[in-house]
């Protein structure tokens, strides 16, 4: 089942991404989502869904993605729902799979491939 990523704060088309197992997404002005704000980079940061865990990775160490207001690297990170998630001045929210209360998200051990 695929999870949902929300635009909160921000221009997004579209404003809503499911994420599908075993797909990775770009995010940025020029990511496979595209999204702008201030201070957004071409590409800005990455996510991951494994089936299981939601990863997210920064693109770059001087503009990090925030998740929960916390600096994430440019390894891959894994984080439970629900959050928020920041890139530049956009504002992105995390709440779980689609069509279940709770997501069901776990962390990880190992990172995605």
């Amino acid at each position: 089942m695929p999870i949902l990523l929300e635009l909160r704060q921000g221009i997004g088309e579209p404003e809503q991404v499911p994420l599908s197992t075993g797909k990775q997404l770009s995010v940025g002005r020029r990511g496979m989502w595209r999204i702008e704000g201030p201070k957004v980079l071409d590409i800005h940061g990455h996510f991951y869904y494994d089936g299981v865990v939601l990863f997210v990775m920064s693109e770059s160490d001087r503009n990090p993605v925030l998740v929960n207001r916390a600096e994430v690297s440019t390894d891959w990170t894994p984080f439970k729902g629900p959050a928020e998630i920041r890139m530049g001045g956009v504002v992105i929210s995390f709440v779980g799979s689609i069509g279940q209360e709770d997501s069901g998200v776990t962390l990880a051990r190992v990172p995605p491939p």
